[in-house]
């Protein structure tokens, strides 16, 4: 039978196939391995520790939704929140929450962590900067309600940070790396003591698109070339596998190999269909071309082009919708 897909379908279809690509990648990020040197070269209080040393300290890792308000966890630095409800405030949903412990006395490293991978091409009516500062003011407020808290007691509020993998950054900006704090500004004499301006940050780590990593204004970083290597379309998984072990040193799991080899899948999935829609679009042109020049009907105008049987419906379809969304 021909296969005839309308718009929803076409949707439905390129739409599984994000899903699961964008499910694959937070759990390929999620990997301890990979937090743990996405911590130490983004993150300043992380750069002395070794990688073992601070996968050690990093406590459940989580990407499924659980709704969270004041009070709800039971520990702020060992919750499982990944999706943040508070009266007033709206929803926020994380896509990987994970916490940091350490055995320092002063608690100075253990923190709140949220991580986020997005298409930088995709910026719409807000900037990730800005999303990213109101994350790490979620993950400050999620605390208020805590028992810790009770007495306002707000020195005991622990660090917040929000960090965000921009893929498909322009050639410009690819390569960098940004942090958006608190700082203390003294505009008429000096304070006498140092207040918390450490308590929240965002950084941005912005990768170049896949086939323009040579074009890239600024050189990358280890960081970067491994998140670059890792989330890349070009590298065929066994070979992104052996650059993983090798060059990066990454331990890799039966699991962690199976995730890239299906998230290299889902990306090649999703690359055919792109191509394979981007020529239908182009056949549906030039019979509109025909019907719009020479006045042709739509089956006249596809005999002149010798479109095959089993497309017709489909061709067919996509006029007709053209047709209506006007």
């Amino acid at each position: 039978m021909a296969r005839e897909l309308n718009s929803f379908g076409e949707d439905i279809y390129g739409l599984s196939g994000s899903i699961k690509l964008d499910s694959s990648v937070k759990k390929i990020l999620s990997y301890r391995p990979i937090l743990a040197n996405i911590l130490k070269d983004s993150c300043t209080d992380f750069s002395k520790y070794n990688v073992d040393e601070i996968i050690s300290m990093i406590d459940r890792i989580h990407m499924e939704s659980i709704p969270v308000g004041p009070g709800q966890t039971n520990d702020p630095i060992r919750g499982e929140n990944r999706e943040s409800t508070i009266p007033g405030e709206g929803e926020i949903r994380y896509d990987i929450r994970f916490n940091v412990a350490s055995a320092e006395e002063d608690g100075a490293l253990d923190r709140l962590i949220d991580l986020e991978p997005q298409y930088n091409g995709r910026r719409r009516s807000y900037d990730f900067e800005t999303r990213g500062i109101a994350y790490c003011c979620r993950m400050v407020s999620e605390q208020l309600g805590h028992e810790v808290l009770r007495g306002n007691h707000y020195e005991r509020i622990h660090k917040v940070k929000s960090i965000w993998i921009l893929m498909e950054s322009s050639q410009q900006d690819s390569n960098t790396l940004s942090e958006y704090a608190i700082r203390e500004v003294n505009h008429i004499g000096e304070c006498s003591y140092t207040p918390r301006t450490d308590l929240m940050s965002t950084t941005m780590i912005r990768l170049p698109k896949d086939d323009e990593w040579e074009k890239a204004k600024n050189p990358p970083t280890r960081l970067m070339e491994l998140l670059s290597t890792l989330l890349s379309n070009r590298i065929a998984p066994d070979e992104k596998i052996g650059l993983l072990e090798n060059k990066f040193a990454i331990a890799c799991t039966s699991e962690f190999v199976k995730e890239v080899h299906d998230m290299c899948n889902y990306s090649e999935m999703i690359a055919e269909r792109s191509a394979e829609r981007t020529a239908e679009e182009v056949s549906v042109r030039f019979i509109r071309n025909l019907m719009e020049g020479m006045h042709f009907t739509a089956d006249r105008a596809m005999d002149v082009l010798k479109i095959p049987e089993d497309k017709r419906a489909l061709y067919t379809n996509m006029l007709e919708e053209e047709k209506t969304s006007k």
